[in-house]
């Protein structure tokens, strides 16, 4: 008796946190669009003490909520989601994280999103590791809606889907195109993925 309710308030727990994810990740890319549409009020994306650097760890901590195993994106989960016919919100919750990454990584790519440049060369560093991590960020996106395609459209019926495939497709190809070193060793990997 003891396992059984022990087992059922981890499930109630994990159902309650599935259920609150998504309108938290909703509220950190609001937060993320608000910044990107007043960056000229903020300060300096690369200083420990900015909004930007808040809202990063925001997002990183909002990640690393995702205790229960069975919200994280992982074939154990999708099997879980799948039979429960829950496999679209899992998708949603993990498209819409990494699309509020790319969101809030957009100063990285100001050409592309018709934005001031703000990040100095002698932030270069700084600058390079944005751009890869939104690529990884947009990539991992076009898996999560990759694979939950692959088990059936009717997964894919939320509405920010189609927009979060335009954003990460936008990406990556812009990544790809315009700012990847194609002399580096890993180059080649990066576009063959």
């Amino acid at each position: 008796l003891l396992y059984s309710t022990s087992v059922h308030m981890e499930t109630h727990r994990a159902v309650r946190n599935f259920l609150v994810r998504p309108r938290c990740s909703v509220v950190l890319l609001s937060n993320s669009n608000r910044y990107v549409k007043h960056l000229d009020e903020a300060q300096p994306p690369w200083q420990a003490d900015s909004e930007f650097a808040s809202l990063r760890g925001a997002l990183q901590s909002w990640r690393a909520g995702l205790a229960p195993a069975c919200l994280d994106f992982s074939l154990d989960s999708i099997y879980i989601r799948l039979e429960s016919s829950q496999l679209g919100a899992l998708a949603l919750l993990h498209c819409t994280y990494h699309n509020a990454v790319c969101d809030l990584y957009r100063i990285s790519m100001p050409e592309l999103f018709k934005l001031p440049a703000l990040i100095p060369p002698e932030q270069a560093r700084f600058l390079e590791d944005l751009q890869t991590e939104s690529f990884y960020h947009a990539q991992d996106m076009a898996i999560v809606l990759a694979e939950a395609a692959s088990r059936g459209a009717r997964f894919l019926a939320d509405s920010a889907l189609p927009t979060y495939t335009y954003n990460s497709s936008r990406v990556m190809l812009y990544y790809l195109a315009r700012l990847i070193d194609l002399s580096r060793p890993t180059a080649r990997t990066m576009v063959e993925e």
